[in-house]
């Protein structure tokens, strides 16, 4: 018997360890699972592991590049508490006088299975701030050193 495979976001977590040389009073932040006001989670790396080079009598090689650096996006409805404490995490980093630790960000399901793990992250620029007759998502995006895809 085969058994159809269930998605939902609900059953995805963000969580943000924060150094607490920061001074923002919690180690972590968690974002997203059921009734919270998560609209996406998105994981990129900046960079093609592979390049082809092909001179002009047709042999080629590949170019790895090890670097795995890339970005997170968060798309959050601005009603959300964590908004605000996103906010609070931004200006933590721009008023620091010091070269600060960075945040680790883990992507996981609610049984704990890793998605993925970035390294040494930072809020790029907090969205725009705008508000209308409804709510809106906004799209929270952290610059990444290093992120490593979990193969569970």
């Amino acid at each position: 018997m085969n058994i159809g495979k269930r998605y939902s976001l609900a059953d995805y977590q963000v969580t943000i360890n924060i150094p607490e040389s920061l001074g923002f009073g919690v180690t972590s932040l968690t974002i997203g699972g059921d009734g919270d006001y998560l609209s996406s989670i998105s994981i990129s790396t900046e960079n093609n592991l592979y390049e082809i080079a092909i001179d002009p009598a047709g042999n080629w090689l590949y170019n790895k590049n090890l670097a795995r650096n890339g970005t997170i996006e968060l798309n959050i409805q601005q009603v959300s508490d964590r908004v605000a404490q996103l906010k609070t995490l931004f200006n933590l980093f721009y008023k620091s006088q010091t070269q600060s630790e960075g945040l680790t960000i883990t992507v996981a399901d609610t049984e704990g299975n890793e998605v993925a793990t970035c390294e040494d992250c930072v809020i790029a620029n907090p969205p725009n701030q705008t508000f209308g007759e409804t709510s809106e998502t906004q799209s929270w995006s952290l610059l990444s050193g290093k992120i490593t895809y979990s193969t569970n």
